[in-house]
């Protein structure tokens, strides 16, 4: 689908689409099954130091090859976001298959990422449009960089402040519509036993 897009010339579907993207939701999906069956998770574990080796050299190589680490591009847009998946999935089978009480486990468990994990769709869908919005009203890297006289400082600054903007929404967003949806789960007729 994504090799389709870009042939089309819609480069931003063929980043953003969902159907465009299921090559990394079945990554999760494989991993959040796995976790719940004590043969799979070890199996994933022994797999996954493979799968993260493979996914780097690929990246290594497209960006020699493409000479740029920005997903534009026919080549990084189609062929790169593969190994991105896979390096991802292998990083989630860490905290998936660490014992309780050891350092992966605690990192994962952090109040900072369990807050991160808990508004990321969210984040992800008011990430874009607020970034934007900020910059059309001059609040970009540029303007902070001018200001804090350095690139480097006011592209962080800018991402700062992007991301506390992003994250008020998010929470906001999860509060007032998101939180109402997730309990629909909860029906009767929804759940997992309930006859037809």
């Amino acid at each position: 689908m994504r090799v389709a897009m870009h042939l089309a010339r819609l480069e931003l579907a063929a980043y953003m689409l969902t159907v465009c993207r299921m090559d990394s939701l079945a990554i999760g999906a494989a991993l959040a099954l796995a976790s719940r069956d004590h043969r799979d998770s070890e199996i994933a574990r022994r797999v996954s130091p493979y799968a993260a080796g493979l996914a780097v050299g690929g990246l290594v190589a497209l960006v020699a090859a493409t000479r740029t680490t920005l997903f534009v591009g026919f080549w990084m847009d189609t062929v790169g976001i593969c190994p991105v998946g896979f390096l991802s999935g292998a990083c989630l089978v860490v905290p998936l298959t660490s014992r309780p009480g050891s350092p992966a486990c605690r990192l994962t468990n952090a109040r900072w990422l369990a807050f991160f994990g808990k508004y990321t769709y969210a984040l992800y869908c008011f990430n874009q449009p607020l970034t934007m919005a900020l910059a059309r009203q001059g609040l970009n890297g540029d303007r902070f960089t001018k200001l804090l006289h350095s690139r480097c400082i006011g592209v962080v600054a800018f991402d700062a402040l992007a991301l506390a903007v992003t994250a008020a929404f998010a929470f906001s967003g999860w509060h007032l519509f998101e939180k109402h949806f997730l309990r629909l789960k909860d029906l009767p007729a929804l759940r997992q036993n309930a006859r037809v």
